[in-house]
């Protein structure tokens, strides 16, 4: 039911996933615990004491619910459940240790996207390095649109191809990250031919008159998305 496993890196994904699923089987109560652990044992009538019928039917329920999330681990998380008997102590050590590192990696991530520029990089690896980033927020919980990458990797471009996010930017209404690539393709194309032909000046063939509104509302060498 939850598509994904949790590693290290994608837990604010994981939990945000896992939540609507326990709210909808009435178990989030073991997590929080609104639905207290009863005793183990109780006194009978006669002041004896004996196995507690309510607890072994909470820790049925709880140890499903166990079973549940460790299914949804990856290898190499399954050791931190030894010595955990409880769901919700499996819970809180899972936020304890992967809250503050999801954190981290999503803070990393919006850094390395907010720097990075296409500088010495070719024109195929860099929007790739872009998409690498922006999957990994995905994957932590924090996905930007399409739009948002397609206007970052323009911002990371260099004047040099000023002519080329004039383009995009004055004639597509709206352009997917596919079709950016596609672009870029065959620019890449018109630069070859230009250089064997010997000097022009760069992507000139990429400049033209607007014949829509501008759809990136940015300029160029800053874009915040408001993530």
């Amino acid at each position: 039911m939850i598509p994904i496993k949790l590693q290290a890196g994608n837990y604010l994904l994981w939990n945000n996933l896992f939540l609507p699923v326990l709210r909808k089987y009435k178990l989030l109560g073991l997590l929080t615990g609104a639905d207290m652990r009863p005793s183990r044992k109780i006194f009978n009538a006669a002041g004896c004491t004996v196995d507690n019928h309510a607890f072994d039917l909470w820790y049925d329920k709880d140890q499903l619910l166990m079973i549940w999330i460790i299914s949804t681990f990856s290898m190499d998380l399954l050791s931190h459940t030894v010595g955990i008997e409880y769901s919700r102590d499996l819970w809180e050590m899972l936020e304890k240790c992967f809250v503050g590192v999801s954190r981290a990696n999503v803070h990393h991530l919006r850094q390395c996207l907010q720097n990075l520029v296409k500088g010495d990089l070719s024109m195929v690896s860099y929007p790739q390095q872009m998409k690498e980033i922006v999957d990994g927020l995905g994957d932590a919980g924090q996905p930007l649109t399409d739009d948002d990458l397609v206007a970052y990797i323009l911002v990371g471009l260099s004047e040099e191809y000023d002519s080329f996010v004039t383009y995009i930017e004055t004639h597509w209404e709206k352009v997917s990250f596919d079709e950016l690539l596609g672009r870029e393709a065959a620019l890449l194309k018109r630069k070859l031919r230009s250089n064997s032909s010997g000097p022009t000046e760069p992507f000139h063939a990429y400049a033209a008159t607007p014949r829509s509104s501008q759809h990136f509302s940015h300029s160029r060498g800053s874009y915040n998305s408001n993530f």
